[in-house]
């Protein structure tokens, strides 16, 4: 979730990457540029699939109080943008064109690197407007 200005809820992470980096870093092993470094740190430690096993989801919700967008991306944008408060900072604003929006972030994943897949979705999401339901969610 991205915000889109001051009167919406605070830019937030929604996910969680279920991989080796993730899981040393959540268990205080290793800093998150120590994980990053290793060969293992795209490696998958869970996933859903028929071979998967028991999967636990993780589930986290928010609910705008204004205007902003939700980013769907691929590590190759998430690696150089891991703090959503950055991804928001990089491209202001990035709800009200959502096209550009997810080129300028491709083109600055390519500039900071580009080393993985670089996949971006940006979904604006407007601000609650006037009328009978601005009351409900």
């Amino acid at each position: 979730w991205l915000s889109g200005g001051p009167a919406a809820s605070a830019s937030a992470l929604l996910t969680k990457d279920d991989s080796w980096s993730e899981a040393m870093v959540q268990m205080g092993m290793l800093s998150r540029e120590e994980a990053m470094r290793s060969a293992n740190a795209h490696a998958l430690v869970a996933w859903m699939g028929a071979d998967s096993g028991e999967v636990d989801a993780h589930v986290c919700t928010v609910t705008p109080t204004g205007p902003g967008a939700v980013v769907l991306c691929t590590d190759g944008l998430w690696n150089y943008y891991p703090e959503a408060a950055d991804l928001t900072a990089a491209v202001p604003g990035a709800g009200t064109a959502p096209r550009e929006a997810a080129r300028r972030y491709v083109d600055l994943a390519i500039r900071a690197g580009g080393k993985d897949n670089i996949t971006v979705v940006v979904i604006p999401v407007p601000g609650r407007r006037g009328g009978p339901r601005a009351g409900q969610v």
